[in-house]
């Protein structure tokens, strides 16, 4: 486990989702060098799981959930609305989706993902060609109506012009701002 998304209590139990790798002969940070990426591509399992951990208070009882599998590639750094840390069951938390697609090209990048828990699925991605989207950070809108009212603030690589740039995506569509 690296790192966590919501933490809360429901039902009697203690629930927390997080990023696991099931392969611990794989070194997880490679894909942050660049200059292999550069060298050419590689396909990188992972063994990455989006997971759902939940202790039943009751009996100290362990059961898990995958919640979203990845078969190339891994999610990584999920941020959502704080709104709800710690205090209350949210649906929608974003992530990185690093080296899940496996052709580099023109269009190649890391994508930002929107991961709905309460339906179990990705409901939407931003990507951009040759970007590689890091760290997303969720800014709730203060006269927001909806959990997903806000903002996704997160720097992204130029991989062609080796710059970075801050980008704003809109957290309910996942569209730039």
């Amino acid at each position: 486990m690296i790192h966590t998304g919501n933490a809360f209590v429901k039902d009697g139990k203690f629930i927390v989702d997080a990023t696991i790798y099931t392969d611990n002969q794989v070194n997880v940070y490679e894909v942050f060098n660049f200059a292999n990426l550069k060298k050419g591509f590689k396909k990188m399992k992972f063994g990455n799981i989006w997971r759902r951990f939940e202790i039943d208070l009751s009996n100290n009882e362990l059961s898990q959930k995958d919640l979203s599998i990845l078969e190339w590639g891994n999610y990584e750094v999920p941020t959502y609305n704080m709104e709800y840390d710690g205090v209350k069951e949210n649906c929608f938390t974003y992530l990185m989706e690093i080296m899940s697609k496996q052709q580099m090209d023109e269009s190649y990048s890391w994508d930002m993902v929107k991961f709905d828990s309460c339906k179990n699925k990705v409901v939407a991605k931003w990507g951009a060609p040759a970007h590689f989207s890091n760290e997303p950070y969720f800014i709730e809108n203060p006269q927001g109506e909806s959990e997903d009212d806000g903002v996704i603030v997160a720097l992204a690589y130029d991989f062609e012009n080796e710059t970075s740039k801050l980008v704003i995506i809109d957290a309910k569509t996942m569209s730039l701002v």
